[in-house]
């Protein structure tokens, strides 16, 4: 850190929570911001409530500015965090938000919102945070967040280069997204082709549905035997534990790329390629009846592609989970064995240009976050020459 800049805190150099809504009247026309509308990722929603004051949420109390940084106390590791948009200028937020509104003769609301964008930023956040089920923090935990204050001249070249690099990392994102709607409006296509020699059947009819089972005695020390699977295992979010030996001929086995559907839970009807392991109750398997007349890779996608149907089937609030006879009854259309190769290879020469667009986002996105943290601690200085590049630009 260079020993000239300043060691503050978030408080120090920022308004919290500075403006609310006590000056409102009851037929005064608002838009709220809640929670659920906010992400690091996303920005802030569209879908937003417009309405008279009476008639808001009662935790629409925080007046909110241009510019002005929205950090979720609630669950923090989510990054419910944003700046607010010139359109959202005057809007009012939840009281789950802290606000932070920069005193712009010491920091830059760019520098904030480069600062909240670290992983040591939430990290300290959660040390502090209360609560199991919702752990939470108060706005003076976000206040007291400690930073080194780099002169404005140094933050403007700061929030410039990292402004660049977030306009190259949402080019790349823009170009996964569009290679992913490219894909997917192809397996559409491919798959509601049809033809004379097509079979129109159901996902009950042309596959064995079976339900995993959870093993008995699956605890941390059970390290013997094959991964149990659940779906936050086969989305790579969560280590897998492993079966007894002994429970082994109890459960349902899978083998690697088998075709597994979210049964219950959150998420329920995600269709997924399976390792190999033992199947948790929460999923099911689905295997071909006839491996003669149906391609296990092209089962996967016509499955996969079948999944916005099957979720639409899922009942319960509290735990959804997919109606039985509704799957049974999926509809399915089946080309001959020859054509079934062809959309698999035509859709897999697609998904590997969507991994390889992916990985270079993550890669930028790692790139990106090493780039700050040096930045911010001041291991690299941006020379001034930068400033007259910025003048001859």
């Amino acid at each position: 850190m260079r020993d000239s800049w300043p060691k503050v805190t978030l408080g120090d150099v920022a308004d919290i929570n500075p403006e609310n809504t006590d000056q409102l009247r009851d037929n005064d026309e608002i838009t709220y911001i809640d929670l659920s509308s906010v992400s690091s990722a996303a920005g802030i929603s569209a879908d937003l409530f417009h309405g008279s004051y009476r008639i808001a949420p009662g935790r629409a109390r925080r007046i909110v500015r241009k510019d002005d940084v929205l950090i979720s106390t609630v669950r923090p590791y989510l990054k419910g965090f944003s700046m607010v948009p010139q359109y959202l200028d005057g809007a009012v937020a939840s009281t789950g938000f802290c606000v932070l509104r920069a005193k712009r003769k010491q920091i830059l609301p760019g520098l904030i919102w480069a600062v909240v964008g670290t992983d040591q930023f939430v990290e300290n956040l959660m040390s502090k945070a209360t609560g199991s089920s919702y752990p939470a923090v108060r706005p003076s935990d976000v206040a007291a967040h400690p930073i080194a204050l780099p002169p404005l001249a140094e933050q403007t070249r700061i929030v410039d280069v990292m402004s660049s690099v977030d306009a190259y990392i949402a080019a790349l994102q823009q170009q996964a997204d569009d290679a992913r709607s490219a894909r997917n409006g192809v397996l559409h296509e491919l798959l509601t082709a049809g033809g004379s020699s097509w079979i129109e059947t159901t996902l009950g009819e042309a596959v064995n549905i079976q339900k995993g089972k959870k093993p008995p005695s699956l605890g941390d020390e059970a390290t013997i035997g094959q991964p149990y699977l659940t779906a936050d295992v086969l989305r790579g979010s969560a280590p897998s534990q492993f079966v007894p030996q002994s429970a082994l001929g109890m459960c349902v086995q899978l083998e690697e790329d088998e075709t597994v559907l979210l049964w219950d839970g959150a998420g329920a009807g995600d269709v997924f390629r399976s390792t190999t392991g033992v199947l948790a109750s929460t999923m099911a398997r689905l295997s071909n009846k006839s491996k003669a007349s149906l391609e296990s890779r092209f089962l996967h996608l016509a499955v996969q592609a079948k999944s916005p149907e099957i979720k639409l089937s899922c009942r319960g609030t509290t735990v959804p989970h997919v109606s039985p006879s509704a799957l049974a009854a999926t509809t399915l259309l089946i080309p001959p064995l020859p054509e079934q190769k062809r959309i698999v290879e035509t859709v897999t020469a697609m998904d590997d240009v969507v991994s390889a667009t992916e990985q270079a986002v993550r890669v930028a996105q790692e790139l990106r976050a090493g780039l700050l943290s040096t930045l911010l601690l001041g291991e690299h200085e941006i020379p001034d020459t930068y400033d007259r590049l910025l003048g001859a630009a």
